[in-house]
This record gives structure tokens, sequence and C-alpha cells, in this order.
């Protein structure tokens, strides 16, 4: 059984090992570094999962995903931003990124938000058409990372699905 959940700051280590597997199996997807974060305090974490939405997909009790949502990125003409999504390799292709969706739908309803927003490296073919497959479009050119120096990333937006 599949489910997606909000981390709350009681599970502060669920955020830590998801994040940590993330930029492990695939640190050229994002924008953080895995060496600077596998070296966060408690309290570091804790300021991390205080600042957006976190969430986690689970297979009964077994964490296999992340996902965050922010509104402080609305600069970029969206009401949120989608970042760290994530899928465990072994679970992927299985329609698990439209669970995660169908969660960030219901967040951004309950928020008022929407046009939603979110930035992918533009050589990650295989996550655009995902994003392409459930709505989201390319705005524009590739825009500088304020990140990763050097670094571009592809706008994409989506208007929040009818119900």
């Amino acid at each position: 059984m599949y489910r997606v959940e909000r981390i709350t700051s009681n599970d502060w280590q669920r955020l830590k090992e998801l994040r940590l597997a993330a930029l492990q199996e695939s640190p050229d997807w994002f924008a953080g570094d895995l060496e600077v974060e596998s070296g966060r305090s408690e309290e570091e974490w804790l300021e991390v999962l205080n600042r957006d939405y976190w969430f986690a997909l689970l297979e009964d009790e077994k964490a296999i995903g992340l996902m965050a949502i922010s509104d402080r990125e609305a600069g970029r003409g969206t009401d949120c931003w989608l970042f760290s999504c994530w899928v465990d390799p072994s679970y992927r292709r299985r329609g698990l990124l439209h669970l995660l969706m169908d969660r960030f739908d219901q967040e951004s309803r309950s928020r008022g938000w929407r046009v939603q927003g979110l930035g992918v490296w533009p050589n990650n073919l295989i996550a655009i058409e995902a994003y392409q497959q459930i709505g989201f479009e390319k705005s524009g050119e590739p825009k500088p990372s304020r990140i990763k120096p050097g670094q571009f990333y592809q706008l994409m937006r989506r208007t929040l699905p009818e119900l």
C-alpha cells in the first residue's frame, strides 16, 4: 500500500535518510551536495524541515520517495515550487509520481496556490518527459541556477488541474 505523508519535526531523520539517499543515487539531478548535507546536525535538518513542506512516499512503513514544496519561490511567476522530488529506482515506472503529484495538488488547493512551478536540469530528459506527461510545460529558455554556479535549470509550470 503506497501513501504520501507529511514529514514532521518528530520524524526529521526520515527526511535526512531520504534526502541523502536521493543525493547518493542521483547526484547530478539535485542542487544539493551529499558531503555537505551528510554533515548537517539535527538542528540544521529541523531548519530545513521547517522552512518548506516535506513529504515522504511510503510503501507500508518503508520510505521510498521524497518531495518538497515551497511557497518562497513566487518570484518565478508561480505560487509554489516543487523540488527534491525523488523515487527509489527500484520503485520507478509504477506511476508513483502521480501519487506524489496528487498530494502536491491537494496541498496547492488547500493553500490557494494555482500556478505550480519546478526547475529541472535541461539534460535530465527523463524528468522533463515525466513532468510533461502530468501537465507541466517548459517556460522560456534555461535560466542560471542560484544554487549551482555555472549550471542552468529549465523552468516548468503547470496550472493546478480542476477537480
